[in-house]
């Protein structure tokens, strides 16, 4: 399909529906991987092998997801969709095969280098649609993500009760293929820069191109909110059994986490609307402020309707930061011809905030205190909300400049 053979909606609605595809494979691994340990080794405890083995994927993903953004440049996005997708159903057809622990490490190792599906999705989408509908078509695939998130679990959980690890494992490979076939022959191809890149290496042009354009605060602020938003994931359980003592605190954090899934996805299409109405740089702010406020709520909260009143808040001022940030970078800061590239780069940060935030929550909560990590969190929200300001607002006194491409940036 070429680009002139539909219109911007249905081609958002093919990426959209890619994205569903690879976000639902993605969540049934997730949860297939320790699931699948603790079967393999009959019940042992196989926490450190768990914890290594799911970290193995996400750390070599955060580091290779800037080159992958510059192929996406060079080549476009659909090659890298496909080089993406085929990889992953080959991996998830093959973990079942794998018994001892290095073969298991090894291709989560694999299943990191196959990453990069959905951000190349995001940078296609960026590429077709105008300025002025662009918040709205991230929200759209924000939202099919959040949907794949949703049902991923819920479908792992049914096939491994039903048809068992292998049968799990070859259907979560079929999703996976079935997206891929939908990229080669729905998806239209965008053209890359081809050999004008002088380079492969992401880190020069993207030095030049984040110098130049100012990407520096909304990288930095991609990074804490992904952080401070995994921290607050791991202190609601830890908060609910910790400091309000509920003796149903499980029931309580597994409804919590639905109804936030549920927001999160009713609210992906309001916050694109709202920003390609209003301006991203009102509806971030208005984003930051009010999870900042949720969060205070949670921190001071004595009772559990007023913890779940305060997450409620967070979850629904917080969960179309990604897509927000998404915009701010690629269609205010640079030029389409350098989108993969940023794109990739903000994935890799954001993949490493998720990362740490757990970790600091695990390992400081013990000594400070759930009520005092939420306050914390809270204060990195706002800071995050002070820096925006202060870029926009030295931003609205400067005259535009031109930007030229990326590969002028880099020399």
């Amino acid at each position: 399909m070429t680009e002139e053979e539909s219109s911007p909606g249905m081609r958002i609605s093919l990426i959209a529906g890619c994205v569903l595809l690879s976000s639902t494979s993605f969540y049934m691994n997730f949860v297939l991987v320790p699931l699948y340990l603790l079967s393999v080794y009959h019940g042992h405890d196989a926490s450190l092998l768990t914890g290594l083995v799911s970290a193995a994927s996400f750390l070599v993903s955060a580091f290779v997801s800037p080159v992958w953004g510059r192929l996406s440049d060079r080549f476009g996005p659909k090659a890298m969709m496909l080089r993406s997708g085929v990889l992953l159903t080959v991996v998830y057809a093959l973990f079942p095969l794998c018994h001892s622990p290095w073969q298991i490490l090894g291709i989560r190792v694999v299943n990191g280098l196959a990453s990069g599906f959905i951000p190349a999705a995001f940078a296609m989408a960026a590429k077709i649609v105008r300025e002025s509908q662009a918040a709205r078509a991230m929200s759209a695939l924000s939202a099919a993500r959040s949907a794949g998130a949703l049902a991923g679990p819920a479908l792992c959980g049914v096939g491994v009760a039903t048809i068992g690890f292998t049968g799990t494992y070859v259907c979560t490979a079929a999703v996976m293929g079935v997206g891929a076939l939908l990229t080669a022959f729905a998806l239209p191809q965008i053209p890359g820069e081809g050999r004008t890149a002088r380079s492969l290496n992401p880190f020069a042009p993207l030095f030049a191109v984040s110098v130049r354009n100012g990407l520096g605060t909304p990288l930095l602020v991609s990074f804490v909110s992904a952080c401070v938003v995994s921290c607050i994931t791991l202190l609601v359980p830890l908060f609910l059994t910790q400091t309000l003592h509920s003796s149903h605190s499980a029931e309580f954090t597994g409804t919590m986490f639905l109804v936030g899934g549920g927001i999160a996805l009713g609210m992906a299409g309001v916050w694109g609307t709202l920003a390609d109405r209003y301006g991203f740089e009102r509806s971030l702010g208005a984003g930051l402020a009010g999870a900042c406020l949720g969060v205070l709520v949670m921190s001071i909260a004595s009772s559990v309707t007023v913890f779940a009143v305060g997450y409620v808040v967070t979850i629904t001022f917080s969960c179309e930061f990604g897509t927000m940030l998404m915009v701010w970078l690629t269609h205010t800061q640079v030029g389409r011809e350098a989108r993969g590239l940023v794109l990739g780069t903000n994935n890799s940060l954001t993949l490493l905030g998720a990362g740490l935030g757990p970790l600091l929550a695990g390992g400081l909560t013990q000594g400070v205190g759930t009520r005092f990590m939420l306050i914390v969190s809270a204060l990195l929200l706002a800071a995050c909300l002070v820096a925006a300001l202060a870029v926009w607002s030295l931003q609205s006194r400067r005259a535009p400049v031109e930007r030229g491409p990326v590969e002028a940036d880099a020399q």
